[in-house]
């Protein structure tokens, strides 16, 4: 008994001692820190499955729902014919982001927003049961090769990327405040003083 414990008390030791070594050597080599190099070993050992949101088809399909349910089966149908010959559905990064994006042909602003939302609620669930940051970033752009605008769904899965997401949402949220933001009196004052003494030229 007491040979058992004398050497899994030595193997124990020289597991720690390995953990060390190894951990200074990622140091060295990467520059990181302690806990950095800690990070990076425990990843690489992890034999546990990474979740990404793109290559859950659950998520593929729930979003082609919603676009289903929102354009209808008509509109819907024209879109699966395209999709024969060109790609509607796509994942990437951008900025540094991963992100998923969906060729949609919307009829009106009002739709337009009915997508953006739904589509972004429909990430943010899987976002939420996944564990992950449950906040995703919207933007419209156009699909040069078909001339269709197509919405882009970017997302956070690191916690760089969180980073990232809280950057860009920051900064979203200052152009915003700055476009809807109310005139001052001082810049109505010399707005009219600007039109007096044009009216006077």
């Amino acid at each position: 008994m007491i040979t058992i414990l004398i050497v899994l008390s030595s193997l124990v030791v020289a597991i720690s001692g390995a953990f060390f070594v190894i951990r200074k050597l990622v140091m060295m080599w990467t520059g990181c820190t302690k806990e950095e190099a800690e990070k990076k070993i425990r990843a690489f050992v992890s034999t546990k499955k990474v979740y990404h949101l793109a290559n859950d088809q659950m998520v593929n399909a729930d979003l082609w729902n919603a676009v289903r349910s929102i354009i209808g089966d008509e509109r819907f149908i024209e879109i699966c014919r395209l999709a024969e010959t060109s790609r509607m559905f796509t994942t990437g990064y951008a900025s540094g982001l991963p992100f998923i994006a969906l060729t949609v042909a919307y009829k009106d602003a009002n739709e337009k927003m009915r997508l953006e939302h739904v589509l972004s609620d429909v990430m943010s669930s899987y976002l939420s049961v996944h564990g992950l940051c449950n906040r995703v970033i919207s933007d419209w752009k156009e699909n040069l090769g078909l001339r269709l605008p197509f919405i882009m769904l970017r997302y956070a899965e690191s916690e760089e990327e969180m980073k990232i997401l809280n950057a860009v949402l920051s900064m979203k949220r200052q152009q915003i405040l700055q476009k809807y933001q109310p005139v001052l009196d001082k810049e109505l004052e010399v707005n009219e003083a600007d039109e007096s003494h044009t009216t006077r030229l």
